[in-house]
């Protein structure tokens, strides 16, 4: 399943370190106990575009195996630290399809722990997601050295 264009409805799942930022209210210091979700949409990928690698000159954000993902809504909301490998999904006909993994603050080289929501400009932020089906290969092939049943199961919901 492909990851969709730029406003694509997406959900992002993960557990999160942080639920709220001000230190102040209790309930922002405790680690959350169930499971998060987040209304999210594709943008456009430029948004995500943080220029080359100076080791490789290589691009930091590939379109190709990365996908640029902000809150649905416009707030201030995204995956944060704890949600990194947690699943992208996207629904299509009723089901929901994992396109998406949690990677990478999109807005800012520089990790800032205690906000990842924003981007350096104050703005709502956005995060990078590595594309599940460039990587398909990959996990087909390690699930069959640890479970060739579970590979022909995900073989199988693909081809549908």
């Amino acid at each position: 399943m492909r990851t969709g264009r730029p406003g694509t409805l997406t959900r992002a799942t993960g557990w999160g370190l942080t639920t709220c930022k001000d230190p102040a209210r209790p309930e922002c210091n405790v680690l959350p106990t169930h499971l998060q979700q987040l209304d999210t949409v594709i943008v456009d990928p430029e948004r995500c575009d943080l220029g080359t690698l100076p080791t490789t000159g290589g691009p930091i954000f590939n379109p190709r195996t990365q996908v640029c993902v902000g809150s649905a809504d416009g707030e201030a909301r995204a995956a944060c630290n704890g949600d990194s490998g947690g699943p992208l999904l996207r629904r299509l006909s009723g089901r929901w399809y994992v396109v998406g993994v949690t990677s990478a603050d999109g807005d800012d080289l520089t990790p800032r722990v205690d906000d990842c929501n924003t981007g350096p400009d104050g703005k709502p932020g956005v995060v990078i997601w590595a594309k599940v089906r460039p990587a398909f290969p990959w996990i087909v092939e390690t699930l069959l050295d640890a479970d060739r049943a579970a590979a022909r199961q995900v073989i199988a919901t693909t081809r549908r």
